[in-house]
């Protein structure tokens, strides 16, 4: 049998204020969200299956003051789509290898590869494996304000998982240093 997934987004969830209008969030903590933001505060979104992760991403993303912005989004699938609303925005999207095992590109390779992009901020759309050693080094080496989400059911677990990430990374830094 065959199966087909559909993700569909509300298209009237684009920004911070979007979310306040729809109830989501207070225009108090959209304040503080755009503040963290305009501030260039590291960000690591985290909740469970559907429950909005992406959304309150992009709308963070919407939020980054573009003109003086160098803004590299790094995702599977294009969902972001921020390169629409920031000037300088440059979107990576992974590709799975073919059927011979060749061609395909990961999310590491791209968080990598972003960093000799000149990137002011990178914009991970799902952290889930070993390319979380190599956003948090961008995010402690000057790509302040670089955000990500991370399936986790609430913050400690969040915290762990992206230790646990950074830990599976090839060269196996010593569970010190990813403290």
């Amino acid at each position: 049998a065959t199966h087909v997934t559909i993700r569909k987004f509300l298209q009237r969830a684009r920004t911070l204020d979007d979310l306040v209008a729809l109830g989501t969030l207070t225009p108090e903590a959209a304040a503080f969200l755009q503040a963290c933001v305009r501030a260039g505060l590291n960000i690591l979104i985290s909740g469970g299956t559907g429950s909005g992760k992406t959304t309150c991403l992009k709308a963070l993303g919407a939020a980054i003051p573009g003109m003086r912005e160098r803004v590299i989004t790094i995702e599977e699938t294009g969902e972001l789509q921020l390169e629409s609303v920031l000037p300088d925005c440059v979107a990576l999207n992974a590709r799975l290898a073919n059927v011979e095992g060749e061609g395909g590109v990961s999310i590491r390779a791209l968080v990598r590869n972003a960093l000799r992009m000149r990137p002011t901020r990178i914009i991970v759309g799902e952290v889930r494996g070993d390319e979380a050693l190599d956003m948090l080094s961008a995010m402690n080496s000057g790509h302040e304000g670089s955000m990500c989400t991370l399936h986790a059911n609430g913050p400690r677990e969040a915290l762990s998982k992206l230790r646990t990430y950074a830990l599976m990374a090839e060269g196996h830094p010593p569970s010190e240093t990813v403290a």
